[in-house]
């Protein structure tokens, strides 16, 4: 994020603020000019699990079923990119808002793309609401 926000000065209000395609493919190329390793809690379990099957003399029995199971789980960078682009762009879009914004504009992001607000907004700006208020029950 500190890339972003050294070759732009401004960013506008933080309640608006989305992470473009071009932000997320500028920060993917910096990802791949970089060398680095990432464990996962899946590959945590595997090696656990496989500690466990050696200690009760399961692993020969289980070892092809094992090793078939840490092929699909260990992880790839170029899939896990994809996969986790939303969490990726969330994240980003975090630090790069406070980054110009501070705490409050990483509250402010995050406000405009909460669920939950969104469904808050939905009901109090809509006929239910009024309805409830109007003494209408559930206003079903």
């Amino acid at each position: 994020a500190t890339h972003p926000r050294l070759q732009q000065p401004e960013l506008g209000p933080a309640r608006h603020f989305r992470v473009t395609d071009e932000i997320h493919q500028d920060i993917i190329r910096i990802i791949n000019g970089r060398e680095f390793k990432y464990d996962t809690e899946s590959m945590d379990a595997l090696e656990a699990l496989v500690e466990k099957a050696r200690k009760e003399r399961y692993y020969e029995h289980a070892q092809p079923a094992l090793e078939a199971l840490r092929k699909e789980l260990t992880p790839h960078r170029d899939e896990d990119l994809v996969r986790f682009r939303d969490d990726i762009d969330e994240a980003l879009l975090n630090e790069l808002v406070s980054r110009y914004h501070y705490q409050t504009g990483r509250a402010e992001a995050a406000l405009a793309t909460d669920p939950c607000v969104a469904k808050a907004l939905e009901v109090l700006n809509g006929p239910l609401h009024a309805s409830i208020l109007a003494g209408n029950g559930t206003g079903r």
